[in-house]
C-alpha cells in the first residue's frame, strides 16, 4: 500500500542513521564525521568488527550515544545499536549466525521496537541460505511488537518478493513515502554495476517517513541511509 508523509514542524522528529559500515573498510573518522553532521538520535552500524569497535570505543562522536546494543561476537554479520534514546530491552535472533537484533527505545513516553538485521548475499552456499534467512525473519518481523521500525542491509531491492511480502503486512518503506522510491545505496562506486537500494527502513503505521537521504559511506560499497521519524497522529 502507498503512504506518503509530510514533516510537521510541531510533531517531534526522531532520526536514524544507518550504515554497511563494511568490514574492509577503515575510514572511522569519515564515518564518525558524517555520523556528526547528520546529528541522528539512534546509529545502526551492520559489518561492525573488531577494528569498528575499537574506533567506536574511542571516539568522541559516539560518546553521545549511551545507549548500546550488538548482536554478539564481531564480524560480517554483526548488527550494532548506538542510541540517545534509552534502550530499555532488547532480544537476540540466533538463526543463522546472529544477524538481527532487536531493542526496544524509549522515546516521546513510548516504547518502540527497532529491528535491525543483515541478511546474507542471495546464494545458497552451506549456512548462507538466503531463502531460509528470509522465511525465518519475515515471520519473526511479523511477530515484533508495534510501534516497528526494520533497518539494515537486506541484499534484496524494493521490488523483491520478500520487500513486497514485508510492504504488504503493514510496513512501509521509508524511502518510498518520502517520495524517493528511486533511490540507490550500492555498489556507490566501488563496482561496475548499476546502482541498487538494498539497504531500507521499513516503518509500520504508528510512523511516517518525513525524510529518507543518502549519505556518502566513505570507503563502504554501501552509501548510508539517513531517515527521519515522525509520530503519525491518525494512529494511537
Amino acid at each position: 500500500p502507498a503512504r506518503t508523509a509530510a514533516r510537521s514542524e510541531t510533531n517531534p522528529t526522531l532520526r536514524i542513521f544507518l550504515a554497511n559500515v563494511s568490514i574492509m573498510n577503515d575510514h572511522f573518522d569519515a564515518m564518525f564525521s558524517e555520523i556528526a553532521a547528520a546529528q541522528p538520535q539512534v546509529v545502526v552500524l551492520i559489518e561492525y568488527n573488531n577494528a569498528w569497535h575499537a574506533a567506536a570505543e574511542s571516539s568522541p562522536v559516539l560518546a553521545a550515544f549511551p545507549h548500546r546494543a550488538k548482536t554478539p561476537g564481531f564480524g560480517g554479520n554483526t548488527v550494532a545499536v548506538f542510541s540517545q534514546v534509552p534502550i530499555v530491552d532488547q532480544f537476540q535472533d540466533r538463526f543463522q549466525m546472529e544477524r538481527s537484533l532487536g531493542v526496544d527505545l524509549e522515546w516521546q513516553d513510548r516504547q518502540l521496537r527497532l529491528f535491525g538485521l543483515h541478511a546474507p548475499r542471495p546464494v545458497e552456499i552451506g549456512w548462507r541460505n538466503y531463502f531460509g534467512y528470509w522465511e525465518h525473519v519475515s515471520e519473526l518481523i511479523d511477530s515484533q511488537p508495534r510501534p516497528l521500525v526494520v533497518v539494515g542491509d537486506f541484499n534484496a531491492t524494493q521490488y523483491a518478493k520478500l520487500y513486497r511480502r514485508l510492504t504488504g503486512k503493514g510496513l512501509w518503506g521509508a524511502h518510498e513515502m518520502a517520495g524517493r522510491g528511486y533511490a540507490t545505496t550500492w555498489p556507490n562506486g566501488t563496482h561496475w554495476l548499476p546502482p541498487i537500494r538494498i539497504d531500507h527502513v521499513l516503518v509500520s503505521a504508528e510512523f511516517c517517513a518525513v525524510r529518507a537521504v543518502e549519505g556518502m559511506g566513505s570507503g563502504s560499497d554501501h552509501r548510508p541511509v539517513i531517515v527521519d521519524l515522525q509520530w503519525n497522529s491518525s494512529v494511537e
